[in-house]
């Protein structure tokens, strides 16, 4: 009887959770591990694998800042065994900016107007603060207002799951009015 040992080259393989960048287009590394089981990582924009997008295939980490949202694919090797996985990059560009007057006198009335870059198929969220203080608009791009006092509005937008706080102060000026008594000369 003879006996032979065969060793499984099995190769294991997690890589980065799937991830949003917001706003602006910032540096991201996506990073393969193999617990020691592989030593050679391929990254690829193709679940063909037509491209490589790592220069160094030693390397387990992709380093590159996102254009749009993609799905990249890392494909591990142990002595001709593989395995692959994937990461979704999702991109979710634009700001915003909020316009309207900054000082109005006391009894008058104005719109703060939010204006976006984000595009057309985002999905975005209003939320205008102190909701007391509004007189209509809530839950839109702009609000129509007649603060008596000098007031903070706050807008919380949502776009697609990115979050941001923009604030607008209204300096209110009281009008007030003197009338001198009647003179008699």
């Amino acid at each position: 009887t003879v006996r032979q040992t065969v060793y499984v080259n099995t190769p294991l393989l997690t890589v980065s959770n799937d991830t949003t960048l917001c706003f602006i287009a910032n540096n991201i590394n996506l990073v393969a591990n193999s617990f020691g089981t592989s030593n050679a990582f391929i990254w690829s924009s193709s679940s063909l694998f037509q491209d490589t997008l790592n220069s160094n295939i030693n390397d387990s980490v992709l380093s590159f800042v996102p254009s749009n949202t993609m799905q990249f694919y890392v494909k591990a090797n142990n002595n001709g065994c593989e395995i692959i996985d994937s990461v979704a990059v999702t991109t979710i560009y634009g700001n915003t900016i909020l316009s309207g007057n900054n000082a109005i006198c006391a009894g008058e009335g104005l719109t703060i107007s939010a204006s976006t870059t984000f595009s057309s198929g985002t999905n975005l969220t209003y939320d205008w603060s102190p909701d007391a203080r509004i007189n209509s608009g809530d839950g839109t791009s702009a609000i129509q207002v007649s603060p008596s006092v000098t007031t903070t509005y706050a807008l919380a937008i949502n776009a697609d799951g990115c979050l941001d706080t923009l604030e607008h102060l209204v300096n209110v000026t009281a009008v007030d009015v003197f009338i001198p008594n009647d003179t008699i000369v």
